[in-house]
């Protein structure tokens, strides 16, 4: 027996919206579908997989590290488009200031720039215990920030970098572990985070007060996340590791594949085509055949879609 050798099919989006429309007999299987057709299923698709961020897709999940500042007790999960947004990266280097910045200065010198470069944000640690963020231009061991240091930063301060890419979106979900550096370099403690309700932080005594962070309450909102935590951290050199559930990329182009595993697709096909299915007056008896398709094909992927331990016990 001979096979191809090769494991890269991977159906675009149109490629998937027409067999959907042709399991509703939309448009014959010679023909083509119309445009009007083709928009409405890509309307109904993208419904679809974004009604789907919330049962905990797996390919969604991602860890993200979020820079904490003392005493700040709320944090904007969102992109670099949302004004106001905090750091929170899947990804960052870490390294020191190599000379102490005062006041104006708009130059750090680093210890190492290794895998630091001019489009990445850099985070300085000031005498605050805030981190001030900027954009700026590497040159030898010398950043030439975006802005000046508002406040003094004394030699050996934390220093971060991360790209305008690994900036999260707007978190879907947020589950948490703490973990702990020390003034240069990851000590390896991790502790874990209780995610509570709104209302069981709301009887948090003192917001405000400072410490190591135990539990965090995150509220999705429309467009910008919130990240509440409690206590409000008493260094800057702590991080919250979070494991976030990012949102499906959005269907626009015609050419362009959908953001699930090929086992979804033919999930993602039976299901669009049941929910289109209303618009082309198919008979109740197909309809139920294809609803049952659907739902068979959903709950058999979402099944291998679980995660965790099994244990066995007499």
């Amino acid at each position: 027996m001979t096979t191809s050798g090769t494991t890269t099919w991977n159906p675009v989006r149109d490629q998937i919206l027409k067999r959907s429309l042709r399991l509703v007999h939309a448009y014959p299987a010679t023909g083509n579908p119309r445009p009007e057709q083709l928009i409405d299923a890509k309307f109904a698709c993208n419904s679809m997989l974004k009604s789907w961020q919330t049962d905990g897709l797996l390919w969604l999940k991602q860890d993200a590290t979020l820079f904490l500042n003392e005493g700040q007790a709320v944090y904007n999960l969102a992109p670099t488009t949302y004004t106001g947004f905090s750091h929170c990266a899947t990804s960052y280097v870490q390294t020191t200031l190599n000379g102490a910045l005062e006041v104006g200065d708009s130059t750090a010198t680093l210890t190492s720039v290794t895998g630091i470069s001019s489009t990445d944000y850099i985070g300085i640690e000031n005498d605050n215990g805030i981190i001030e963020w900027f954009t700026g231009t590497v040159s030898g061991y010398d950043v030439a920030l975006s802005s000046t240091i508002g406040v003094a930063c004394a030699d050996g301060n934390l220093v971060y970098a991360h790209t305008t890419t690994t900036q999260i979106q707007r978190p879907t979900r947020v589950e948490a572990n703490f973990k702990y550096y020390n003034s240069t370099a990851a000590d390896g403690t991790e502790r874990p985070i209780d995610m509570v309700s709104k209302s069981d932080y709301d009887i948090l005594p003192s917001k405000t007060s400072t410490g190591k962070i135990v539990q965090a309450y995150y509220d999705p909102q429309l467009v910008c996340g919130k990240l509440y935590v409690w206590p409000c951290a008493d260094y800057c050199g702590d991080k919250l590791v979070l494991t976030i559930d990012r949102p499906v990329d959005d269907l626009l182009a015609d050419t362009e594949t959908i953001d699930a595993p090929l086992e979804w697709i033919e999930a993602i096909t039976y299901c669009l085509a049941d929910r289109i299915a209303p618009e082309y007056q198919l008979p109740l008896q197909e309809r139920a055949f294809l609803k049952g398709e659907a739902e068979k094909a959903y709950n058999r992927i979402l099944s291998f879609n679980r995660e965790g331990s099994i244990f066995f016990e007499v």
